[in-house]
């Protein structure tokens, strides 16, 4: 039989929750999820605390100095010699600005293309494409010097000869280039790999390791090189009168002594035993000069012939290969390049091309397979190479016996190679699928759910890179441009979001700057950096930041926001049974503030609206008296500046229950 409904009596309920975890973009947020938490931390989880940001910030000043992904470096706030940007500077020239683009903002991408590896004392920088050539600098932070990572000698209008030499103090033939005047230990250094180029002998153009170094003499293996017996020399100024020598192979002497001087313009030619030289138009004629053997120590001024066989141009070159990405594993600097992976020689980042044998030799590979890589790493002890659909592990420990192991798994998204970041023992990047975790075993876990980022919008995101305070992964996420200025609206996962792998959380720290948030790149450990790029301000640069907690050196005028999912779904306990009929009394909020914090309420998806105000409270209860309108749902934001913890929100309800008999 039916009978009335007949309202209940009043029920008073209290929801207090004490436990959050971290944002949830989706539509399924809520039981202690956030919708929205900016400049939050996980540093007192599970309650909620705001993001504590260094005072220590790089100033307008050139010789302000920061720390690019935990190393020394400095900011250039003005117009550089390849656009706005950040530049490497060397501390030991005040006000003199080195032509390389530490991070190349000159296209007003957004993105930071340069590329570097820490070696014992030297940053090793592979710069951006400015033209056909990519820069390659090696800054030592102990020393405060910048060099050049290649070395070249061009003999211009000086002789180049191929000739007999000695090793280790023993003749050897064919094994010195001889240039008088020239200090080769100016140029390289006993064990590089050189190129030579410009011999007119074929077999004399090369690759070979440089063994000794002497003077104007760069000696290598014997049998290296081709000594030719027919000798000239280019005058390209005048030889005066005087007494003169010359050898041929290093160990015989031939002298000569000039009445006249020769002019500039002519060749000195050794036809058989006579000397001789072609005068110049417009009376051409032939003319000897007598020869004869040197007893003993030569004397007068030493003369250098070239075979003719030798072009007088030659070039020497001690070259690195043009990378896309570095590493550092195992005393070596590792990099890849389109399909090919490169080792140097172990201990010498300079050194790409020694083969000797030996277990120190530099190394190469490619593999064969589509697609270029899209980052690198040293995981696990392993040099390790991301494709966007699989990784390669280098396995071996010397030239010899180094393989590659191809694993089948989702790698690291094309543009994104700066995300990839190890912590605590597992990998960080960011997929065509989303933020990855990856302990190196068969397939990564997707870690990036909570942000509401679908395979789909993968391809539409861009990262400038990631970085840690070695519990934390920062990622910057942000629309891919199109030309530089295609944006996509749908696009709303955009900032700089930190998930912290203890605990499996997410929180934001920004989402300003015209779509494009902050950039953040990792520290040392003790040093974390957030470069905050402008690319639609003027003047277009970054600014950087350090991040982490610090003790009582931080700004204490960091404002920080968190918004709740609504009622219905933020407060599921308090609400349970009153779907129709429901009334909030009040909210209790416990905090520690040494700033400011406001409450804000919003009805039904409406605008906030201000509901109280605090400041410095030392773990207090607050009562925020409610009044609620009519609505079907209502949701809670906090903001506030300065440091603050929130220990507990309850939610005070009073309510009918309808009843079917």
């Amino acid at each position: 039989m039916s009978l009335p409904n007949l309202p209940a009596g009043d029920k008073f309920r209290r929801e207090v929750r004490t436990e959050w975890g971290g944002i949830n973009l989706n539509e399924n947020a809520g039981d202690g999820e956030l919708i929205e938490a900016v400049n939050m931390s996980s540093r007192e989880f599970p309650l909620l605390a705001n993001a504590r940001f260094s005072k220590t910030q790089a100033e307008a000043e050139m010789n302000a100095p920061y720390v690019y992904d935990g190393k020394l470096g400095y900011e250039y706030k003005e117009q550089g010699p390849y656009g706005y940007g950040v530049y490497l500077h060397d501390p030991t020239r005040p006000g003199v600005l080195d032509p390389y683009p530490l991070v190349d903002n000159a296209q007003n991408t957004g993105q930071y293309t340069s590329q570097y590896a820490i070696l014992g004392t030297g940053m090793y920088l592979f710069g951006a494409f400015l033209g056909n050539k990519q820069h390659k600098r090696v800054y030592d932070f102990a020393a405060g010097t910048i060099a050049d990572m290649e070395a070249a000698f061009d003999s211009g209008a000086s002789t180049v000869v191929f000739k007999n030499g000695t090793i280790g103090g023993v003749p050897a033939k064919g094994n010195t280039i001889f240039c008088s005047g020239v200090d080769w230990a100016d140029y390289f250094s006993v064990g590089d790999g050189v190129t030579i180029a410009g011999s007119g002998l074929s077999e004399n153009n090369k690759t070979a390791i440089i063994r000794e170094i002497e003077g104007d003499e760069l000696r290598f293996d014997e049998n290296c090189f081709t000594a030719a017996s027919y000798w000239h020399r280019y005058l390209y100024e005048k030889l005066p009168t005087g007494t003169y020598y010359f050898s041929t192979d290093g160990e015989s002497y031939r002298g000569f002594v000039l009445s006249e001087e020769v002019p500039a313009g002519v060749t000195l030619e050794l036809v058989g035993n006579n000397l001789q030289y072609t005068t110049l138009p417009p009376y051409p004629q032939i003319v000897q000069i007598a020869l004869y053997a040197v007893v003993g120590t030569p004397s007068g001024t030493e003369i250098t012939l070239l075979p003719p066989a030798d072009a007088d141009h030659v070039t020497i070159s001690r070259t690195v290969p043009d990378m896309d990405f570095v590493c550092v594993n195992e005393n070596r600097l590792w990099g890849c390049k389109g399909d090919t992976i490169y080792a140097s020689k172990l201990g010498d980042p300079l050194n790409w091309n020694v083969y000797d044998g030996l277990s120190t030799d530099s190394w190469t590979t490619e593999t064969g397979t589509p697609g270029k890589f899209t980052g690198c790493c040293s995981y696990q002890g392993y040099p390790t190479f991301f494709k966007e659909n699989a990784v390669f592990k280098v396995l071996g420990d010397e030239p010899k016996n180094l393989t590659l192991r191809k694993q089948n798994i989702m790698g690291v998204k094309k543009g994104a190679g700066k995300t990839v970041v190890e912590i605590r023992g597992k990998l960080y990047y960011l997929s065509h699928a989303g933020v990855m975790e990856w302990n190196g075993g068969d397939y990564p876990t997707i870690i990036s759910g909570a942000l509401g980022i679908e395979p789909g919008m993968v391809s539409q995101m861009g990262s400038p890179g990631a970085g840690t305070d070695t519990v934390r992964y920062y990622i910057q996420l942000m629309p891919f441009y199109y030309d530089g200025n295609e944006n996509i609206p749908w696009l709303t996962v955009t900032g700089v979001f930190v998930y912290d792998t203890r605990y499996g959380t997410w929180h934001m720290l920004s989402n300003d700057t015209y779509g494009i948030p902050d950039a953040v790149f990792a520290g040392d450990g003790s040093h974390n950096w957030m470069i905050k790029d402008y690319p639609l301000e003027e003047p277009n640069y970054p600014v950087i930041y350090e991040l982490g907690v610090f003790d009582n050196d931080w700004d204490k005028t960091t404002n920080w926001r968190v918004t709740f999912a609504d009622s219905a779904r933020a407060f599921k306990k308090v609400l349970t049974g009153s779907e129709s009929k429901k009334g909030v009394l009040r909210l209790l909020i416990r905090c520690r503030l040494a700033g400011t914090m406001k409450v804000w309420i919003a009805y039904d998806g409406g605008e906030f609206e201000e509901a109280a105000e605090f400041s410095e409270m030392a773990k207090t209860s607050e009562v925020v008296p409610l009044i609620l309108r009519r609505c079907d749902y209502w949701q809670l934001r906090l903001t506030g500046t300065g440091d603050a913890v929130i220990y507990s929100i309850a939610v005070e309800r009073y309510g009918g229950e309808w009843q079917q008999a």
